[in-house]
């Protein structure tokens, strides 16, 4: 029993971290395009997509997807950590 009750807990803060994960992707996407054009925001435009990169290595790097890296043609840790030292998403 007490090791459904830490699989119920780990399931609800999966589902807790990828809702938040998603909405901080969309919060970044909506800036990004809200700023696109002007170059004035050029600075803002740089914040928001490496907010919406630091997500995707989040979604990747938790499997908030859900599945299994093969099912879903996820990133190895490897390239993830590339993204996160800065190489571009590819």
């Amino acid at each position: 029993m007490a090791g459904e009750t830490v699989n119920e807990d780990l399931d609800a803060r999966r589902g807790l971290a990828f809702s938040a994960n998603f909405e901080i992707q969309r919060l970044a996407e909506a800036v990004t395009k809200i700023t696109s054009g002007n170059e004035d925001d050029i600075a803002v435009d740089g914040i928001m997509r490496r907010i919406q990169q630091l997500t995707e290595i989040v979604f990747f790097a938790q499997r908030l997807h859900g599945k299994t890296d093969k099912q879903c043609g996820a990133p190895n840790l490897e390239q993830l950590q590339r993204w996160y030292d800065g190489a571009l998403m590819v």
